[in-house]
């Protein structure tokens, strides 16, 4: 899989800037153990690797795993009844929709044996970008919680 080496290398610079701030508050919250727990799920080697990566079946159900424990997660959070704004409840929803939207996309690479290499390489393309509007949602989140959550 070749990539953008561009989105991968921000990809690599959003993620260390999210852990960043997510440790140095040290804010022990429901929703920032989960954006930590995101955060270590988005550590993957292959979504920060420039070029070709190899991925193998049990790596993907692996992912698609973590995934969907990761959507429960959030979708636990959207039932509590957090002091959330609308525009951070917004973006836990659009965070959900996403680890929903990244797990049809591995069940889709997951079912259909019959898939080409470069449909495969597409595939796999679309996933990083997933993963990479995942991280977008979550800083957002994070950002916009704490700002809230301090006033």
């Amino acid at each position: 899989m070749n990539g953008d080496n561009h989105l991968i290398g921000q990809f690599s610079k959003d993620l260390k800037s999210l852990q960043n701030k997510v440790l140095e508050k040290k804010i022990n919250t429901e929703l920032n153990q989960y954006i930590q727990k995101s955060i270590y799920y988005l550590e993957q080697p292959w979504l920060k690797t420039k070029g070709d990566v190899r991925l193998n079946i049990y790596e993907l159900i692996g992912m698609q795993k973590e995934v969907r424990e990761l959507r429960d997660d959030y979708v636990y959070l959207d039932t509590r009844k957090l002091k959330l704004t609308r525009y951070d409840r917004d973006q836990l929803r659009q965070l959900i929709y996403t680890y929903e939207s990244i797990d049809d996309s591995l069940e889709t690479i997951l079912d259909d044996p019959n898939m080409t290499r470069s449909e495969l390489k597409t595939s796999l393309w679309n996933l990083r970008v997933e993963h990479a509007s995942s991280l977008d949602i979550l800083t957002t989140l994070y950002d916009e919680y704490q700002r809230t959550s301090q006033h």
